[in-house]
């Protein structure tokens, strides 16, 4: 399976896994919010 730019190997139907950290960075860059930290939010 893959998500963006993470791709999940060995993971059956209906499992699951923790993301590494570089996988939520990657998923993070991927969406325009490279280096902001979690709960920060842009002014409107």
């Amino acid at each position: 399976i893959r998500m963006g730019p993470i791709e999940l190997k060995g993971v059956a139907p209906g499992a699951w896994r923790e993301l590494e950290a570089r996988e939520v960075r990657a998923l993070r860059q991927a969406v325009g919010l490279e280096g902001r930290r979690r709960g920060s939010r842009k002014a409107s």
